[in-house]
């Protein structure tokens, strides 16, 4: 969620109140809230800090070297879009 939602809110989710969803697992740099309405939504490790992406402006989302997101995500892979190659990819 790199510079989403920064008027208000990033992510609004509604649920019942006996439901066992979380949002685990993200980096919300430079971003709006999470905002429910029981706040029962935020899960494990929500970080904002800045991802470091090599290039932006050339739409180059790769995580630099250097980045905090390295080895961040639930399986001990990066956070963040999945690169292969340079090629950006669902595995």
């Amino acid at each position: 969620f790199n510079n989403s939602g920064r008027a208000g809110r990033m992510v609004k989710y509604e649920d019942f109140g006996w439901t066992k969803n979380a949002i685990s697992y993200c980096d919300a740099f430079d971003a709006g809230r999470i905002e429910s309405f029981y706040n029962n939504i935020i899960g494990k490790q929500m970080l904002k800090v800045n991802p470091q992406f090599i290039n932006i402006d050339e739409g180059n989302f790769q995580l630099s070297p250097t980045s905090p997101l390295k080895k961040k995500g639930n399986d001990g892979k990066d956070m963040g879009c999945l690169w292969k190659n340079n090629i950006l990819t669902n595995k």
